[in-house]
């Protein structure tokens, strides 16, 4: 279930805000992906290869933060599977996921308490993030092959959306602009991934201050 989330947000980032009005201009449709509004939301329903493997995931921009004078983005990543919840927050530089620059991340797993990560854990983070060659797709997003549009129908509707194949993801997208993160249905073989739900006005699920993890270097 870990490698189809990361899968997921590949193709989050790869597709994100592909309009059917704009098919003719790849390149433009990629970089409206950028014009995210804090607030907006967008639940997932991930089903992996394995027989009973199944997550759901819900991202959302829930805030901004001023970084050398300019914006960053705080992106909620919220997992739910049998094997526990997840709540991931990472303070970035911009969306489609720009992985260098991760610059705070705090995580709460469960009834745990929340954690802020340090420097030295984010630091890390972000280097193995940036070596994994399939999320380095976002960057040849206009490379992408529009298939066509066609009606897809999920759990949250029916949508006329365009069908997408990413150049550096083995996978089949269905995107549309009008929903937040763009992300209609996917299916790669790490699995399938459904839009449940989307909507405005999310706010941080951490509702207690994050602490500092002891004898890490601290912040």
């Amino acid at each position: 279930m870990r490698a189809t989330c990361v899968a997921t947000l590949t193709i989050l980032a790869v597709i994100s805000s592909a309009g059917a009005g704009q098919a003719q201009d790849l390149s433009k449709m990629c970089e409206t992906a950028r014009n995210v509004q804090v607030g907006q939301w967008a639940e997932y329903q991930m089903t992996g290869s394995n027989e009973g493997e199944s997550a759901r995931m819900r991202i959302a921009i829930i805030g901004t933060k001023d970084i050398a004078g300019k914006k960053a983005y705080w992106i909620e990543i919220k997992m739910k599977a049998d094997e526990g919840n997840v709540i991931t927050q990472v303070l970035t530089g911009g969306y489609p996921f720009e992985t260098a620059q991760i610059h705070e991340m705090i995580v709460k797993a469960g009834d745990q308490p929340a954690m802020k990560m340090p420097s030295q854990a984010v630091a890390m983070m972000r280097n193995r993030i940036a070596g994994t060659p399939s999320l380095g797709a976002a960057d040849k997003c206009d490379q992408a092959k529009v298939v066509g549009f066609e009606s897809v129908t999920v759990p949250a509707g029916t949508f006329r959306a365009v069908h997408l194949k990413p150049a550096d993801v083995k996978a089949d997208v269905w995107a549309l602009a009008e929903i937040p993160f763009g992300l209609i249905k996917s299916k790669s073989p790490e699995g399938e991934v459904v839009l449940v739900k989307q909507g405005k006005g999310a706010k941080s699920s951490i509702t207690e201050k994050p602490l500092s993890i002891p004898g890490m270097g601290g912040f």
